[in-house]
């Protein structure tokens, strides 16, 4: 099975896993690669790790829906409501079409 069809997991345990994966090809830093293993963090619990690879994201691709999203979800896993609610409604603005965004 390709990497890109792979599912993350649900169990805590398969995520902290998935989130310390560190493959050794040249995609590792990429973004989508750094988003995969930010969900994965978000997942497992670790929101420092989840947060440190959105910003990596951030970085390469300013305004990325999807990071500010992870972001926002971490800050309210933090319960900084104050840049919760900023990532989230900065990630909604950017892809309105998307439904799991804007659900949260």
């Amino acid at each position: 099975m390709k990497r890109s069809n792979r599912r993350i997991p649900t169990s805590s345990r398969g995520a902290k896993n998935l989130a310390r994966a560190a493959p050794r090809s040249s995609g590792f830093n990429s973004p989508k690669a750094n988003l995969e293993r930010a969900r994965a963090a978000l997942l497992a619990g670790q929101l420092d790790e989840a947060d440190k690879l959105c910003d990596r994201v951030l970085a390469k691709i300013r305004g990325n829906a999807e990071a500010l999203h992870i972001k926002g979800l971490c800050a309210r896993g933090r319960g900084d409501m104050a840049n919760a609610i900023d990532y989230l409604m900065r990630s909604a603005k950017s892809q309105p079409e998307r439904a799991d965004i804007q659900y949260n």
